[in-house]
């Protein structure tokens, strides 16, 4: 049986092709005053009001956004930082003093974080690998300087700056800006639930497949606690053996929750 496989933070989690209806972008969600806290809200696909579950809040972890906000709040300061970086190495040639911050690319505080962050998020990853070449590209720029500064050549020096900021620094700049977008992106997963369709938001998706049935294996007995019981089995993918936890898709949002949100489409559904 053919699962859908999607990323929640560290975590891959399967839901079964049968339930599910379609995979979007996320689009605009309008709250809903007064739903349980892991209702996003409602989302508006081609005409059809439609209940969106913060599958990450239901399953007890911490929500996208939250984690999203965090890290874009660190992509920009990390902007700020080799913004400043290239305005004080400008100022120490103008003013003919020594250039004290981080040289080597690995050593600033964004190279010690790009050297250690991991995700399994393609997208992501093709960003990040983007910002190899600039990145190295920026911090050589003070050697070069120095070595145009001991030539005699400051005015040589000066003019690299101006280069420098409408090209290395501006292609920083705007991947900075590329990666936070990115990292806000997220995905929903429409499915056909008993009581009607509704989504769930997911960072992304990995791909879809088939598990072995050999592979499976029950979480009851093993000291798992699963919140309500919405996560039934564990499954192996077959070419990474990476461990995929099997959600109960019917358990995520249920027809009482349901009818609370959207009264009118329960109650034709139970027609």
């Amino acid at each position: 049986m053919p699962w859908v496989i999607t990323h929640l933070g560290t975590s891959l989690f399967g839901l079964n092709c049968a339930m599910v209806r379609e995979i979007v972008v996320m689009p605009e969600v309008c709250r809903v005053p007064g739903a349980p806290k892991f209702i996003r809200g409602v989302i508006n696909l081609r005409g059809r009001v439609t209940p969106l579950v913060d599958l990450r809040r239901r399953l007890g972890m911490r929500t996208s956004i939250e984690e999203a906000e965090a890290l874009c709040g660190l992509m920009e300061q990390r902007a700020q930082d080799h913004r400043r970086w290239h305005e004080e190495l400008e100022a120490s040639v103008k003013e003919e003093r020594r250039f004290t911050l981080a040289r080597d690319p690995h050593q600033c505080a964004f190279g010690k974080w790009y050297d250690n962050f991991k995700t399994d998020n393609v997208a992501v990853s093709g960003v990040l690998k983007k910002f190899d070449a600039p990145h190295k590209n920026i911090h050589a720029l003070a050697g070069e300087v120095d070595e145009l500064v001991a030539k005699g050549r400051a005015g040589q020096a000066i003019e690299k700056f101006e280069h420098a900021r409408n090209g290395v620094l501006a292609t920083m700049l705007r991947l900075f800006a590329d990666f936070q977008q990115m990292i806000r992106r997220e995905v929903a997963v429409v499915l056909n639930g008993s009581a009607g369709a509704y989504a769930v938001s997911v960072d992304s998706v990995a791909s879809v497949e088939k598990l072995s049935e050999a592979g499976l294996e029950e979480l009851a007995g093993k000291g798992q606690e699963i919140q309500e019981g919405l996560v039934t089995s564990v499954a192996k993918r077959a070419k990474t053996q990476e461990l995929v936890l099997i959600l109960a898709a019917d358990s995520i949002l249920d027809s009482t929750t349901y009818a609370g949100i959207l009264p009118a489409q329960a109650a034709s559904k139970g027609k």
